[in-house]
């Protein structure tokens, strides 16, 4: 029965370093020589020197590997494990899981190790307390740990309590011994295959004196066989040693022993800087394996013994190290300090005033209230009336149009030449009758001269008489207008009905055509004016809804000098506001205005009144041109 495949041939990941590996194979192999005691001593001499033979040379042979492969184990330099369990950072009793690829083959060294995967500045070491193959379960009493907070996907490798650089170099010689161990098996393998030889010319000088010794050469193939698949694997696992540990080197090597490419978990020991380093293409080749332990036990900190916590003075800024974070990179507190220094020295300081931070091409609240304040001090408020600007030299319409009512109308009026040669034949106002040229009629003297010297007979006729005035007064007369009265309601007016009686077949000695009043009323006369208005007509004006040229610009420099006085923010000014968004056009308030500049940045500063958009904003960071309409 061929049991070779089932129960004695060695995989490549079995523990040969576990004695129950072995032994059952051993036992099963006793037994079964055992079974055949039984049988013709003639077959049986031969088949117990076979059988003291072959275990002799398989012990001779495998032995020395055993020991050299349990010793690595126990000094765990060959195999390191990795667990995802998180644990903090601190000293105490821990218990890890070791993930299940790593398990079965981890063998933890009485003092191990364990970093963060890539963070060497967060470890531990400790003692190993337990470890159990089958859940993965690993306690560690921690003594020591750099870092702080919480840690997960530990690295974890043998460590020395005392001396790292002794338990490397022990790694160094244990190769060295595995490579000695390597070449005694081989040398067994061939003594092994010459014994086997023999055993084989035995047992078939022993088939030939009897039949039942054909069994015992079919065992004794199969022993031979055994023997030789466990060489075999002796070489290859040797030969997979020798590629996963690479030994000692001055440096660190491109090539594995064989000259193969290098794979990530390959360890080799580095006689330069004293460490075992491991590959890890991840983070760009050889790293530290493990944290050193210092070369002599520590017993004190900072000159304090016991469970020693941090205090102030023990570090300096230059020795602290931080995670870079935002737009600091350094990695020490002193170089991260000199880089906030240098950003702040780039800031202004905190302030509330544009001197505060410097500025000079900007006003102030104060000087542009002063800059407005005197550009609208000369300025009168706007009024609707002559009296709300204050002007005293101008008629209201109001009063014009009372005026203008007392008037004869323009249309019923006859222009000075015509009243003039109406007036020719006219006598010239005067006080007595001479100045009249009154010749009919008695002079007051002469009538007083008269009854004078009828007074005796003429006094009695007259008693019931008034007596003789000049004026309305004199006479008691109450209800006319005295000549002056008279005089002064009709001064610069003309009798229409006289004037055209006088003027009454005169047209020819006048030389033209006297317009029809009654066909040129004011809106004749308007209308003709009008037809004739515009460049070059000659008309021109005295007043402009009663204001005289002096009230209005009329050229471009008084604008501009006006549009100047308006000040920051006037009416008709503009601005650069951030604001709602929305096409040109729109009105706004001032209130949801703040004062910008081309650049999209805006104060928090609101105008007052009423502005109109001249941009486009379309999103609530742009900025536009504003003009302040009202």
């Amino acid at each position: 029965m061929n049991r070779f495949d089932g129960q004695y041939k060695l995989r490549l990941r079995d523990n040969i370093g576990n004695p129950d590996v072995l032994n059952f194979r051993f036992q099963d192999i006793d037994k079964r020589v055992g079974s055949l005691e039984d049988v013709d001593k003639t077959w049986e001499a031969a088949v117990d020197k076979l059988n003291k033979t072959g275990s002799e040379q398989v012990n001779a042979a495998l032995a020395p590997v055993y020991a050299r492969i349990q010793a690595f184990a126990s000094l765990n330099t060959v195999f390191s494990a990795r667990s995802s369990t998180e644990i903090p950072l601190e000293e105490g009793r821990v218990t890890l899981i070791v993930d299940a690829d790593d398990r079965t083959y981890f063998a933890p060294a009485a003092y191990i190790s364990g970093f963060v995967f890539n963070d060497l500045s967060r470890a531990w070491l400790g003692k190993t307390v337990s470890y159990d193959s089958t859940t993965g379960a690993l306690e560690v009493d921690i003594d020591r740990v750099t870092g702080v907070g919480q840690g997960a996907n530990w690295q974890i490798h043998a460590a020395s309590a005392t001396d790292n650089a002794s338990a490397a170099a022990a790694a160094a010689q244990a190769a060295a011994t595995a490579t000695t161990a390597s070449d005694a098996a081989v040398a067994a393998a061939a003594t092994i295959g010459e014994k086997t030889t023999l055993a084989t010319t035995a047992a078939t000088d022993a088939v030939a004196a009897r039949d039942a010794a054909a069994s015992s050469a079919t065992l004794v193939s199969q022993i031979r066989a055994a023997v030789q698949s466990m060489n075999d694997e002796v070489r290859a696992n040797y030969s997979a040693f020798n590629e996963r540990y690479l030994g000692a080197k001055a440096a660190d090597p491109m090539k594995t022993n064989s000259g193969a490419a290098l794979t990530n978990g390959i360890l080799y020991y580095n006689t330069t800087v004293g460490e075992m380093r491991i590959f890890k293409s991840s983070i760009g080749g050889w790293v530290a394996a493990y944290i050193s332990a210092p070369d002599t036990p520590v017993t004190t900190v900072f000159g304090r013994d016991g469970v020693v916590g941090a205090a102030d003075g023990d570090y300096n800024a230059a020795q602290i190290v931080v995670d870079p974070s935002e737009n600091i990179t350094s990695t020490r507190v002193a170089a991260a300090l000199e880089e906030i220094a240098a950003a702040a020295a780039a800031k202004a300081s905190p302030a509330t005033t544009l001197a505060g931070y410097g500025i000079t091409d900007a006003y102030t609240k104060d000087e542009i209230d002063v800059a407005i304040g005197d550009g609208i001090t000369d300025k009168a408020d706007k009024a609707t009336t002559l009296a709300g600007y204050g002007i005293a030299d101008a008629y209201t319409k109001d009063e014009i149009d009372t005026a203008v009512s007392s008037k004869a109308d323009a249309s019923a009026v006859y222009t000075k030449g015509q009243v003039d040669t109406a007036l020719s034949g006219k006598a010239t106002k005067a006080t007595t009758l001479a100045g009249y040229g009154i010749a009919d009629a008695y002079k007051k003297s002469e009538v007083d001269t008269a009854m004078n010297s009828l007074s005796g007979s003429i006094a009695t006729g007259l008693g019931n008489k008034a007596d003789k005035a000049t004026t309305l007064a004199g006479y008691g007369i109450a209800d006319a207008y005295k000549k002056s009265e008279v005089d002064s309601a009709l001064q610069g007016k003309a009798n229409a009905t006289d004037v055209t009686t006088a003027l009454a077949g005169k047209q020819a000695t006048l030389g033209f055509t006297p317009l029809d009043a009654a066909a040129y009323t004011a809106a004749d006369v308007m209308a003709k004016v009008k037809a004739n208005d515009g460049s070059g007509s000659g008309l021109d004006a005295d007043t402009l809804d009663g204001l005289h040229a002096a009230s209005f610009y009329s050229n471009a420099s008084q604008v501009g000098a006006a549009m100047v006085n308006l000040g920051l923010g006037g009416i008709g000014t503009y601005g650069f506001f951030n604001g709602p968004m929305g096409g040109a056009g729109a009105t706004v308030a001032g209130s949801t205005l703040s004062w910008a500049d081309g650049d999209n940045e805006w104060t928090g500063t609101h105008p007052t009144g009423t502005w109109r958009r001249c941009g486009y904003i379309a999103d609530s960071d742009d900025t536009t041109l504003f003009q302040r309409i009202a």
